[in-house]
């Protein structure tokens, strides 16, 4: 069995799939990396790169499109942001970025879909319960519930004595939050 770096340093035609996996990667990477330095012109040209990728490639397309409608509400271009979410929900609902839907939901001013989503990315979210959720995902999903004044629904938690530290998690922890510092700023 020959694994992933092999098929790197020795591609063929029977790895166009995989390569345009590595490629989407690879853009998705770069529009977020643009979109929170706020560059958003980069943002927009890596993710419809990545959109016109994943459809040549048959992939699911509805995370582009959803991230795309994203960064047309803060570029404050409300028609696309409506038209790129559209289209994300006729033809993919089963992958949308829940959160991000939300978000663009909030930004259009249609509230009632906005607190669907906030909800239903909460709940994914949540996980199995702290420590087990998807940090920055949930607090999005915290604010876009608050913004609407809908209350945080009730989960089940993890049992905290089931929970087992971490070999070098502290020290895991600093240095993710150094490296995102960088990004940042």
């Amino acid at each position: 069995m020959r694994g992933a770096l092999w098929r790197l340093r020795h591609p063929c035609a029977c790895d166009a799939r995989c390569d345009s996996s590595a490629r989407l990667l690879a853009l998705r990477t770069l529009a977020i990396v643009a979109f929170r330095r706020r560059d958003y012109k980069a943002a927009t040209d890596q993710w419809q790169d990545a959109l016109a990728l994943a459809r040549r490639s048959g992939v699911p397309t509805a995370e582009y499109l959803a991230q795309l409608a994203h960064v047309r509400t803060l570029q404050n271009l409300k028609v696309d942001a409506h038209r790129f979410i559209q289209e994300a929900l006729d033809e993919d609902p089963e992958h949308l970025p829940f959160c991000i839907v939300a978000e663009v939901f909030l930004v259009l001013g249609k509230k009632e879909q906005a607190g669907q989503y906030a909800l239903a990315s909460y709940r994914d979210a949540w996980g199995e319960g702290p420590p087990y959720v998807l940090s920055d995902e949930l607090e999005r999903s915290r604010k876009v519930l608050r913004t609407l004044r809908i209350p945080e629904p009730v989960l089940p938690c993890t049992d905290p004595t089931q929970v087992r530290s971490i070999p070098f998690e502290q020290e895991i922890l600093d240095l993710v939050r150094a490296e995102q510092r960088k990004l940042l700023f």
